[in-house]
C-alpha cells in the first residue's frame, strides 16, 4: 500500500468483493493488505475506536477518516509523508511520524495535544477546539491562511523559521499569549481575530 487517494466509488466495490474489509474494521486493524486506500473508503466506521495502518503507506489522503465518529486513536506508520485527518470528532491521540512533510487536521474536536515533527513544511490544523498544546517545527516557514482556525490553545510560540502568517491564521482561536519569531515579515488580515 503506497498511496491513499482522494476518490473511491469504483475501487470500493472491488475492494469489498476482494477483501473481507468489514472484519478488518471490526478488529480495528489494517495490516498486510496490498491495495490502495481511497478517500472516504472507511467513511463512518461504526464502533472502531483504534485504527492501525500498516507500514509502507506513504500518503493518507483527504477525508479518509471523515465521520469516523468513534475513532479515538490512529496509529500511523513511519513511512507516511503526507497526512490528512478530517472530521474524526472523537480522535484524542495521533502520533505524527517524523517523515511527514504535509500535515492537515480538521474537525478533530477531541484532539488535545499534538507535536509537529521537524520536517513538516506544509501545515493546517483547524476546528480542533480541545487542542490545548501544540509545538511547532523549528523548520516551519509558512503558517497559511486559516491554518489554526478555531483551535483551543491559549499560547503559541511561532518559531524564528516562520516568515509569513496567513489571512485568518488563528481566526476564532482562544489565544491569550503569542510569541512571534524574529523573521516574520508578513501577517495577513484578521490573522489573530476572534
Amino acid at each position: 500500500l503506497k498511496y491513499i487517494s482522494d476518490s473511491f466509488e469504483e475501487r470500493y466495490k472491488e475492494l469489498v468483493e476482494e477483501y473481507d474489509f468489514d472484519n478488518l474494521i471490526r478488529e480495528d486493524w489494517i495490516s498486510d493488505v496490498d491495495f490502495e486506500f481511497e478517500a472516504n473508503l472507511i467513511d463512518s466506521i461504526e464502533g472502531a475506536s483504534k485504527l492501525v495502518i500498516n507500514e509502507g503507506i506513504t500518503r493518507i489522503g483527504d477525508r479518509l477518516f471523515y465521520n469516523c465518529k468513534s475513532l479515538k486513536e490512529i496509529i500511523v506508520p513511519e513511512s507516511v509523508t503526507y497526512l490528512d485527518v478530517t472530521g474524526s470528532t472523537k480522535l484524542k491521540n495521533i502520533t505524527v511520524p517524523e517523515r511527514v512533510t504535509h500535515l492537515y487536521i480538521d474537525g478533530c474536536e477531541s484532539l488535545k495535544e499534538i507535536t509537529i515533527p521537524e520536517g513538516v513544511t506544509h501545515l493546517g490544523i483547524s476546528g480542533c477546539s480541545s487542542l490545548k498544546t501544540i509545538q511547532l517545527s523549528n523548520y516551519l516557514e509558512l503558517i497559511g491562511d486559516n491554518a489554526f482556525r478555531d483551535c483551543g490553545f491559549e499560547y503559541i510560540l511561532i518559531p524564528d523559521s516562520v516568515t509569513t502568517i496567513g489571512i485568518g491564521a488563528f481566526l476564532d482561536s482562544y489565544l491569550i499569549n503569542v510569541t512571534i519569531g524574529f523573521n516574520v515579515t508578513s501577517i495577513g488580515q484578521s490573522a489573530f481575530f476572534g
